[in-house]
């Protein structure tokens, strides 16, 4: 840094060149991927019931335009009964999952909350997380009337599906493997599997303790993570002379102006371009653009607060119910 800069000085210039590479970036969708799916997140609140029947009348008034055959394929898909207990919380989901995979066309099944196990495990050739999430996928529609084995089900995959994330977590936190992917797939996997551990309590009538002792276990360990997620990063950003660097997984080199300072996320392959500051174009901006970063980015603090609600709530979440009637 320039030599008539006070470091209080420097340091501000610094904050201010990352402010800028984060508003950049927001421009153009320069941000990791890292957040729990919008399918999870719409069926985890207390108003989840109401989701999925404001979802199934959207979905009737589309089909019926189209092809008029909501109700009779609905019935086929959910079986031959006019009312489908306990869809609330996992259960919506679920339910509205099974939807989706008997009544919509593929590509409308990958955007749907169907398509949530396809969208977090997206570049996995072997997970055994995903396939234990789609396991109970399987077996919650195969025991969808028969409490009992839905229960004994529930708990039988929430204890492989609990074991799994703990050496996912570990693998990121003690062996070197963490990145952006793989703090994905645990986040959606943590929030799954408590929804689980909530949905049992929810069908055995239970108390809240075991669902607030893995929710806040949750907590913990996300701390750990984001803090080593972190570290991370910023092994991955480097900063320079825009017109100097090149991000290794852009497919084209692109010539800037002098008056342009670089950020190249080596993860991700993408880079963003502010005004040059001669003063501040170096990695000494990477340290605050995180501390920003974490602070505000809406991935990183919905994965906090979505654990933080879950414990807030447990008691209500655990005591709702209602049903999914076929007209």
């Amino acid at each position: 840094m320039g030599s008539s800069y006070s470091a209080e000085e420097a340091a501000q210039l610094s904050y201010d060149e990352a402010i800028n590479f984060y508003k950049k970036n927001v421009q153009t969708g320069g941000f990791p991927d890292v957040g729990i799916d919008e399918s999870l997140l719409v069926y985890s609140g207390l108003n989840s019931n109401a989701v999925l029947r404001d979802y199934s009348r959207e979905l009737e008034q589309h089909l019926v335009i189209n092809t008029g055959t909501y109700v009779r394929a609905l019935a086929t898909a959910i079986g031959s009964f006019t009312a489908v207990p306990n869809a609330v919380g996992l259960g919506a989901l679920l339910i509205s999952m099974v939807i989706n995979l008997a009544l919509l066309p593929s590509k409308e099944t990958a955007e749907s909350s169907a398509g949530l196990l396809r969208r977090v495990f997206a570049e996995e050739k072997s997970s055994e997380v995903r396939d234990l999430m789609a396991e109970y996928v399987k077996r919650y529609e195969m025991f969808l009337r028969n409490e009992r084995r839905l229960i004994e089900e529930t708990r039988r995959l929430e204890q492989q599906l609990s074991l799994q994330l703990t050496r996912l977590g570990n693998s990121m936190l003690l062996d070197g493997h963490m990145s952006s992917r793989a703090l994905k797939q645990w986040v959606n996997g943590a929030a799954f599997h408590a929804q689980m551990v909530i949905h049992v309590a929810r069908l055995e009538r239970g108390d809240s303790a075991q669902p607030r002792a893995a929710i806040r276990r949750y907590q913990t360990e996300l701390t750990k993570l984001l803090s080593r997620y972190k570290e991370y990063k910023a092994s991955t950003h480097r900063v320079g002379l825009a017109m100097e660097m090149y991000c290794p997984k852009l497919n084209r080199r692109r010539r800037y102006s002098e008056y342009y300072c670089g950020m190249c996320d080596y993860e991700l392959g993408k880079k963003a371009e502010v005004l040059f500051n001669k003063h501040s174009c170096n990695n000494d901006v990477v340290s605050p653009y995180l501390d920003h970063m974490f602070s505000v980015f809406g991935q990183i603090t919905g994965m906090v607060n979505y654990f933080s609600d879950l414990d807030i709530n447990l008691e209500k979440l655990i005591a709702q119910h209602g049903e999914f009637r076929v007209k």
